[in-house]
């Protein structure tokens, strides 16, 4: 009897220690500041916590079971398929990716994929951890703006003086010119009034 109530106890702690490991990891999931992904082989999403909801103005609850592929245009789609790929041969990633919310609206992330395994060692997913860069992707194209308007206006000017340049020796060339023919005609009317 009294070994059937140390292991009833027993059962009781690992109950009560697994409700609380279940909120804590609950809780921790829920409050980083990076979004969370779980998804299937087939990209199915089986997990999206509340900060990655928040990016795709989304719930956790109607993201599930959805595809990953729904939060995509068809270019990061197929970009996302080639990824699933390399998570079934065992490839973790980081990269730069593109995501469209419902509204059409899109935004740029850096995700880090890894592969999931089951206890039997085989391929049933990727965790995948999302970090918001789109304000990075703003400055980072505003660079790309500045950078290219400044090149147009250096080409711009460089045409404007290599055509003041032109301008200016056309001109001492015209007045090389002239003092040529004035000096001859000084010379022969210097001439024609000595004879």
């Amino acid at each position: 009897a009294r070994l059937a109530a140390t292991g009833e106890l027993e059962a009781r702690d690992a109950l009560k220690w697994a409700r609380r490991d279940s909120t804590y990891f609950h809780t921790l999931l829920h409050t980083v500041n990076d979004g969370i992904l779980v998804n299937d082989v087939e990209g199915t999403i089986e997990f999206a916590n509340a900060q990655l909801a928040r990016l795709l103005r989304a719930t956790s609850e109607e993201m599930i079971g959805r595809r990953i592929f729904d939060y995509m245009d068809d270019e990061s789609a197929a970009a996302a398929k080639d990824n699933l790929q390399r998570r079934r041969a065992g490839e973790e990633d980081q990269f730069d990716f593109r995501w469209r919310r419902k509204d059409g609206s899109e935004f740029w992330t850096i995700v880090a994929a890894k592969p999931m395994y089951d206890a039997e060692g085989q391929h049933r997913g990727s965790l995948v951890a999302v970090t918001d860069i789109t304000r990075r992707k703003e400055a980072e194209e505003e660079l790309v703006r500045a950078r290219n308007e400044l090149e147009e206006r250096v080409a711009e000017r460089t045409e404007a003086l290599a055509l003041e340049v032109m301008e200016r020796r056309r001109a001492e060339a015209e007045a090389q010119a002239a003092s040529l023919t004035k000096s001859r005609f000084l010379a022969n009317m210097s001439h024609e009034i000595r004879t």
